[in-house]
C-alpha cells in the first residue's frame, strides 16, 4: 500500500513539473464541454423557435367537382400555410426540388399534397370513402431535434385539412339535406329521435317525436331526412 501511494505522489509531482501533460489535462476538462455547448445552445426550448426550420411544400392537386362547383383544397391549403408562421414554410415549383432540397440539406423536411388530395377529400359526396394522403418526408440527419417539430407541423397540417373539410364536404352535405328538410317528413336527430317535422325556420326545426310531445332542435341537429 505504501508503495502505491509513493508511486502516487510521483506521479502528481511529475504532472505539476511537465507543462505538455497540463495542457493535455486541461484539454480533456474543457474539450467536450465546447463541443456539447453549440449542440445545447441550438435545443434549447427549440420548440418556441420553429420558424428557422424551413419546411418545403408542394400542392400538386388537381382539384375536384363537388355540386357543381370546382374545389381545390391543396390550393387553399398552401393559401392557409403562407400565413402560419409556425414553420419557416418554402413554396417550391415541383416535387423533385422539394425531395432534392430534402436530400442536400436546404429542407428539414418537405410535404407534397398529391394530385388527387381534393378528389379524395370530397368523395364523400359522390358516395364513396377515399383515404385522403399526403407525402411527408424528413431529413432525420440534419438535427436530432427537427423531425420532432416537424412533425408537430404536419400535425398542424392535418388540423387544417380537417377544417377544410369541414367547410368544403360538410357544407355540401348539409346544403343537400337541407334542401329536403320540409314539414311532414320523417327524420333521425343526431341523437337518434325518430320523428315528423313539424316547422322548419332559418336555424331550428320543430320535430314531434311522440304524439302531442313536439322537440324544438337546431337544423344542424337533423341528421338524415327518411
Amino acid at each position: 500500500m505504501k508503495q502505491i501511494i509513493e508511486i502516487f505522489k510521483s506521479d502528481i509531482k511529475e504532472i505539476f513539473r511537465k507543462v505538455n501533460t497540463w495542457i493535455i489535462i486541461i484539454g480533456l476538462i474543457f474539450l467536450p464541454s465546447m463541443y456539447a455547448w453549440p449542440n445545447i445552445l441550438s435545443s434549447w426550448d427549440p420548440y418556441s423557435h420553429t420558424n428557422n426550420i424551413k419546411v418545403a411544400v408542394i400542392s400538386e392537386d388537381e382539384g375536384a367537382t363537388v355540386e357543381g362547383k370546382n374545389v381545390n383544397l391543396g390550393e387553399s391549403l398552401i393559401t392557409n400555410l403562407k400565413g402560419n408562421k409556425n414553420l419557416n414554410w418554402q413554396f417550391v415549383s415541383s416535387k423533385q426540388q422539394a425531395e432534392n432540397g430534402v436530400k442536400i440539406g436546404d429542407f428539414y423536411a418537405s410535404i407534397v399534397i398529391p394530385k388527387s388530395f381534393s378528389s379524395d377529400i370530397t368523395s364523400i359526396t359522390r358516395g364513396e370513402l377515399k383515404k385522403a394522403t399526403i407525402e411527408y418526408t424528413v431529413n432525420e440527419k440534419i438535427n436530432a431535434i427537427s423531425p420532432k417539430i416537424t412533425n408537430s407541423g404536419a400535425s398542424a397540417l392535418a388540423n387544417m385539412i380537417g377544417k377544410n373539410f369541414v367547410e368544403v364536404a360538410n357544407g355540401v352535405i348539409f346544403e343537400k339535406l337541407h334542401e329536403a328538410l320540409q314539414v311532414g317528413k320523417r327524420v333521425v336527430c343526431a341523437n337518434g329521435l325518430y320523428g315528423t317535422v313539424k316547422k322548419v325556420d332559418e336555424e331550428k326545426v320543430d320535430v314531434e317525436i311522440a304524439k302531442g310531445v313536439v322537440i324544438t332542435v337546431s337544423r344542424f341537429a337533423i341528421s338524415e331526412v327518411l
